[in-house]
C-alpha cells in the first residue's frame, strides 16, 4: 500500500439504509409519508372493515338510521338499535327493488338493507328492531 493511502471502507449499514441515505430530501419525505399512511392508515382499514355492514351476519347488531350511517356493533353498544335476523345473499339490487318485501320470511324484520356493486349480485340485511 503506498504510503498516506487509506484501507477501503466497508460501507456502514444494511442495502435498505444505504438506499434511504441516497434519496433526496424530499424523496425521504415521500418514503416517511407512504410509510406512515401504511402503518397508521393499515390498523384503520381493519377497523373499518370490521364495523362494515359486509361483516354482519344473522345475530350481530348494527347501529344507523340511514344506508350510509349503518354500521356492525357490538350488541352491548349503546348505539345499537338493529339486529340481523337475516342474510341474503345473491340479490341484484334490481331484485331488492322489486319485491314488496324481501325480508318477508323473516317475520320480525321491519327493514333492508343491500349492499353491492349496481348491476351485480350483491348480499341483502334483514334488519328487526333491537330487544
Amino acid at each position: 500500500m503506498p504510503p498516506g493511502a487509506s484501507p477501503t471502507e466497508k460501507p456502514k449499514g444494511n442495502a435498505i439504509t444505504r438506499w434511504f441515505k441516497g434519496q433526496s430530501t424530499s424523496g425521504k419525505i415521500r418514503i416517511i409519508i407512504v410509510a406512515l399512511a401504511v402503518v397508521i392508515g393499515g390498523p384503520i382499514a381493519i377497523i373499518a372493515a370490521q364495523s362494515a355492514p359486509s361483516a354482519a351476519n344473522v345475530g350481530d347488531c348494527m347501529s344507523g338510521q340511514t344506508a350510509e350511517s349503518l354500521k356492525k356493533v357490538d350488541c352491548t353498544d349503546a348505539s345499537a338499535v338493529w339486529t340481523v335476523v337475516g342474510r341474503l345473499s345473491d340479490k341484484t339490487e334490481a331484485q331488492f327493488d322489486a319485491e314488496d318485501d324481501p325480508c318477508s320470511s323473516f317475520p320480525t324484520s321491519e327493514t333492508a338493507y343491500w349492499e353491492g356493486k349496481k348491476g351485480e349480485k350483491g348480499f341483502l340485511l334483514c334488519l328487526a328492531p333491537k330487544k
